[in-house]
């Protein structure tokens, strides 16, 4: 299997430093996310679930990084849960309307 130039090495991979690693990639801003103090199973909830998916937007309200969480979900199409306070689904209606304007 080919690997990336730099995982070649002698660093050992352990849990710990792949966490740390996953950290050092995490945008800044995500460290002020009201998120953070709750379980991220929160922000996943099953579909059709509306009292979980209801809590996780609540929280979502009082966010102050509720605009680049946004953006950064509407960057990524595929990203799952609730991210800036939209679910997927409404992540890929406001996605379509910039497609029109």
């Amino acid at each position: 299997m080919e690997m990336h130039p730099e995982a070649r090495g002698s660093q050992e991979w352990d849990e710990s430093s792949i966490f740390e690693r996953v950290n050092e990639l995490r945008p800044l801003w995500m460290e002020r996310g009201a998120c953070r103090s709750h379980s991220v199973n929160e922000f996943f909830p099953d579909r059709g679930r509306n009292i979980e998916i209801a809590q996780a937007k609540a929280i979502c309200r009082t966010c102050p990084v509720i605009v680049p969480c946004l953006e950064y979900a509407l960057d990524r199409p595929g990203l799952q849960g609730i991210w800036g306070g939209r679910s997927i689904r409404q992540r890929h209606e406001l996605m379509k309307g910039r497609r029109i304007a």
